[in-house]
């Protein structure tokens, strides 16, 4: 029973250590991907501009 309690403890310390890094890790994957679409777009929009 104690190893079974310890086993638990250890699994939820790491699940609340995991948890908040790999929403973080989302939001800043979302972020680029937000950051790479308007430089594409931005790009692309001085290029018709350029070619004007």
């Amino acid at each position: 029973m104690t190893e079974t309690f310890v086993g638990c403890a250890v699994s939820g310390a790491a699940m609340l250590v995991s948890i908040p890094l790999i929403f973080q890790h989302y939001v800043r994957e979302h972020q680029r991907e937000i950051l790479l679409r308007r430089l594409r777009d931005y790009a692309l929009s001085s290029t018709v501009d350029a070619a004007e």
